[in-house]
């Protein structure tokens, strides 16, 4: 910066400025007297200047650490699975505000596996005759919902992250339909 300063003084004077490239060790008055100076600081230690690390490096490692560590024990559990395969990787900010999606993703709804699993009511099969719907079923194969379905869950063995992610807001809408149409099939016991 000091040498951008000389350099428009020295313009700003009138004076015209060149630079030529030099090649090192000619014996140049000035090139020999640097040369020699930079020797010279090689001989002493640098003086130990303390840098306080910012606590905003303390804070990103320790996220980094947290969400590292987090998408280890995600990728490894035995829980979770049918969440797991919508969302591979972990996210700190992720929310779904839809309790319809959140049904589907997580398969906690209202669906044949999720109330034999929990042992909440004897469940029945599908209105279209399938033995065992589970939240796939009613998102993705009932042809009781066809009509209702959007193109882009019509495809077989759709990819569900990418769904997820370009198509959420028909995910959203469609997944309130099949949610009310599964309990509708399945209505709340009132004890």
């Amino acid at each position: 910066m000091r040498n951008k300063i000389l350099v428009n003084n020295i313009i700003n004077s009138g004076k015209t400025v060149s630079f030529h490239w030099v090649k090192a060790h000619v014996g140049l008055e000035g090139n020999e007297m640097a040369d020699s100076l930079a020797r010279l600081a090689f001989k002493y230690p640098a003086p130990y200047v303390p840098i306080p690390t910012p606590k905003s490096w303390f804070k990103y490692s320790a996220r980094k650490k947290a969400i590292s560590d987090w998408q280890t024990s995600w990728d490894a559990s035995l829980k979770g699975r049918s969440l797991y395969n919508w969302i591979k990787f972990v996210k700190a900010d992720r929310i779904y505000s839809s309790s319809a999606l959140n049904s589907i993703l997580t398969g906690h709804g209202p669906f044949y596996n999720y109330f034999q699993r929990f042992k909440i009511k004897t469940p029945s099969p599908c209105r279209c005759g399938y033995a065992n719907p589970d939240s796939d079923h009613f998102l993705l194969a009932c042809p009781l919902l066809d009509s209702s379905r959007p193109r882009c869950l019509k495809k077989p063995n759709p990819n569900k992250p990418h769904l997820l992610s370009d198509h959420r807001k028909a995910l959203t809408t469609f997944s309130e339909i099949a949610v009310a149409f599964s309990k509708d099939l399945y209505p709340p016991t009132h004890h």
